[in-house]
């Protein structure tokens, strides 16, 4: 190792963090926002197939009444 007089200025610690922070921060956010609007088109499509889910549902249900009014009868 070798040293030598330096007679510049040397950024604290602390500073170069808050620095490196700010760099993460900058690229993360756009990517988190992105997401947010994903989770948000998934939900949307989720509330959808629920609903259709309980129409078929319904149907089912009104199948099955069907197939038993028919046994009845047999």
């Amino acid at each position: 190792m070798t040293s030598e007089p330096y007679e510049g200025e040397v950024g604290r610690t602390s500073e170069v963090a808050m620095l490196c922070s700010f760099v993460q921060l900058d690229k993360a956010i756009p990517l988190l926002l992105d997401m947010r609007d994903d989770l948000k088109a998934v939900r949307k499509t989720s509330d959808a197939t629920l609903d259709e889910v309980r129409a078929v549902r319904k149907t089912t249900d009104a199948t099955l009444e069907e197939i038993k009014g028919m046994r009845e009868d047999i």
